[in-house]
């Protein structure tokens, strides 16, 4: 009987506890010296790159990253790799086996008399700026500028 295969699987796993893969999620993950938001930051990262776990505290991860160790903020890192954008206008739909039935005059024009009164009685109520809603809503944003807003490259 081999007693070193055991053995050896016993320290190693032994090396291994506690540390722990994680995936920085944000656009900007900074790694901080100290486990506090005002300490000097040693390092920024970026969404998708992989840290090691060597510890944590409250809230905070003692982590690795090639030659680099520090404290990042758990709210910021995730066992699993982030998730890709996704766009609907990216994708080819058919939208006549899609989109609603269009509903009939009288159900059309009992909405459109519903969401009239509601506006009027949530403009009374709360003095809202419906103008300029209505011109935020009409903005057309490029996903570029989104991304470059995101990044604090605006």
């Amino acid at each position: 009987m081999n007693v070193r295969g055991p053995f050896v699987i016993l320290i190693l796993s032994s090396l291994a506890y506690g540390r722990e893969l994680l995936y920085i999620q944000s656009l900007k993950a900074p790694i901080f010296q100290n486990p506090k938001l005002g300490s000097k930051e040693v390092a920024i990262l970026k969404k998708g790159d992989k840290v090691t776990s060597i510890g944590k505290s409250d809230g905070w991860y003692r982590v690795t990253h090639g030659n680099v160790e520090g404290w990042i903020p758990s709210l910021l890192v995730s066992k699993e790799p982030p998730l890709e954008r996704i766009s609907i206008t990216e994708r080819e739909v058919d939208v006549k086996d899609t989109a609603r039935r269009r509903a009939s005059g009288y159900t059309t024009a009992a909405a459109v008399r519903g969401l009239l009164e509601d506006r009027y009685r949530a403009n009374q109520k709360y003095m809202l700026d419906l103008e300029s809603i209505e011109w935020l809503e009409s903005l057309n944003i490029s996903k570029e500028k989104t991304i470059e807003f995101e990044e604090g490259r605006d």
